[in-house]
């Protein structure tokens, strides 16, 4: 069970990164550099990216955990 659980963490923190960098992607311009309406709104949106890129490592690094803590107690 852990390992299933540790998958869907691993999933989760990589789908929650992908979004940021899709995000970022659909931001920018034709010459590469990222556009905002505000700069309200690029603060925000640094803050709030930046958070989502810390939840995505720390699903992915317990997700680890939780693999190798199944693998562990199956032996």
């Amino acid at each position: 069970m852990e390992i299933f659980a540790g998958v869907l963490l691993m999933l989760a923190g990589y789908l929650v990164g992908l979004y940021v960098r899709r995000r970022a992607f659909y931001r920018r311009n034709e010459a590469g550099v990222e556009e905002f309406d505000s700069f309200g709104k690029s603060i925000a949106s640094g803050l709030f990216e930046g958070v989502l890129k810390i939840l995505s490592v720390a699903l992915i690094f317990f997700g680890v955990l939780a693999i190798f803590a199944g693998a562990v107690a199956s032996m």
